[in-house]
């Protein structure tokens, strides 16, 4: 009976340690989730940046034909023309930049997606450990309800000799309970 006892609470508190365990790994997959929501949402805003970069630099390539087209051979065209050039220079250098920075993000963020699928291969795992763990509780119980004292002695009573038989016996109260120690363990 104590081992029962010493058992189930055993595997009570493992069993408990396995739901906190779970609980911890859902919340740093869901907290993985917002962070990569949230670097999806990054990416999406780079994509657009770079989208409105392209789309400035194209500006301001036409712009710069049209200007050069126009004023033709005039000293002040040719600063202009010199300065929309180290313009358009930073601005395919933030270009080169925005690229090597989105390349890094699709990087980090396939990563992340790597690391959410081992993450929730792990949470898995744990879950079909817990319920291996719930079933064998369960078989255990089962197996432990229909015990009595007096089952456990018919059965232990043929593995005994006469001086335990009578020493289990004298432990035994009126209705068959196990008395020791003023302790009654009943059913």
């Amino acid at each position: 009976e104590q081992r029962h006892q010493d058992l189930q609470e055993h595997l009570s508190s493992q069993h408990a340690q396995l739901q906190s365990e779970l609980r911890v790994r859902t919340e740093d997959l869901h907290q993985r989730k917002l962070l990569l929501k949230k670097r999806d949402e990054q990416l999406t805003e780079v994509n657009a940046q770079l989208s409105e970069l392209q789309r400035l630099f194209n500006d301001v390539n036409q712009e710069l034909r049209t200007e050069c087209g126009r004023l033709g051979g005039l000293q002040d065209t040719v600063s202009l023309c010199a300065q929309q050039s180290k313009d358009v220079e930073h601005l395919e250098a933030m270009l080169e930049e925005a690229h090597g920075m989105l390349a890094q993000v699709q990087e980090t963020l396939q990563e992340e997606r790597n690391e959410r699928l081992r993450v929730q291969g792990l949470l898995e795992h744990e879950k079909h450990r817990t319920q291996l763990l719930l079933d064998v509780l369960k078989h255990f119980k089962e197996k432990l309800q229909g015990l009595t004292p007096q089952v456990l002695l018919s059965r232990l009573g043929s593995a005994m000799g006469p001086e335990a038989k009578a020493l289990l016996l004298s432990n035994l109260g009126p209705a068959g309970d196990i008395v020791g120690n003023d302790l009654i363990c009943q059913d």
